[in-house]
């Protein structure tokens, strides 16, 4: 394992259908959340240069969580 990406993609192909974050509102499973943090790290890279840096002001929450892993995606 070298990056939480790392876990989270194999976590995900061995427990795609388990959940893995509810904020009680939302409950995201490990396939959900691979899938929202890969969509928001290819949009942000459209937008942002590789290792610029990103700030996230947000509540704690699901989509909080996804946009977090989202922006290692994008370096």
């Amino acid at each position: 394992m070298k990056t939480v990406l790392d876990r989270l993609e194999m976590t995900a192909s061995q427990y795609a259908d388990h959940p893995a974050v509810d904020d009680g509102n939302i409950c995201l499973t490990y396939a959900e959340l691979l899938a929202k943090a890969k969509g928001i790290g290819a949009y942000l890279t459209a937008y942002v240069s590789n290792g610029e840096p990103i700030a996230i002001f947000a509540e704690k929450s699901t989509q909080t969580l996804s946009c977090m892993y989202g922006t290692v995606y994008a370096g």
